[in-house]
């Protein structure tokens, strides 16, 4: 999935060569073609995580383990012509801040640490909030958002140097993702 969504972002961004010979009239419409693209996912992390039983009453479950895959990456669907100045061959882009796109704990289910035993549904959805508490930190965010801004950052001005521009400035808005923004 990561692999065809990268073949279909470099697709979307072919569009980005049009911009060094298109009228200033017409970089709103480039832009509207850019967040065609929807979602540049450029950091992808598994986290797992041991945690203490959120209920006390169960003696034999003292310890849960839980995984996490989390994508993040840049919202495309947000950048405005305003974002985005282009002279001859230099470039000059804001992109949207970095966030996190999605938290799939579904994949793998909540189970007792040390055994293969399943989960009542009670404990699992109570374990579930608990671990997403536990792995979706403010510091946690900030660093898979860093990781996925410097890519996204790599990955453009890799991509428009081939598309001719000799001068590329990429910055990000500086709005981050708190936890509570991405837990339910």
């Amino acid at each position: 999935m990561y692999l065809a969504n990268m073949r279909r972002i470099v697709c979307a961004l072919g569009f980005i060569g049009l911009f060094a010979c298109s009228e200033p009239s017409l970089t709103e419409k480039k832009v509207l073609a850019l967040k065609k693209m929807d979602l540049l996912i450029t950091a992808d992390h598994l986290i797992s995580d041991i945690f203490p039983v959120p209920d006390t009453k169960v003696p034999d479950a003292q310890w849960l383990w839980g995984s996490a895959h989390i994508k993040a990456g840049i919202d495309l669907r947000t950048l405005s012509a305003k974002q985005l100045e282009i002279d001859q061959k230099s470039i000059r882009i804001t992109l949207p801040a970095p966030q996190i796109l999605s938290v799939d704990t579904e994949s793998s289910p909540i189970r007792k640490a040390y055994s293969s035993e399943n989960l009542s549904e009670g404990l699992r959805t109570q374990a579930m909030l608990q671990f997403k508490k536990n792995i979706l930190t403010t510091a946690t965010i900030k660093a898979i958002q860093d990781e996925a801004a410097s890519k996204a950052s790599s990955f453009l001005s890799d991509y428009l140097r081939q598309q001719g521009f000799t001068r590329i400035r990429i910055k990000f808005d500086a709005t981050l993702q708190s936890p509570s923004t991405i837990l339910p």
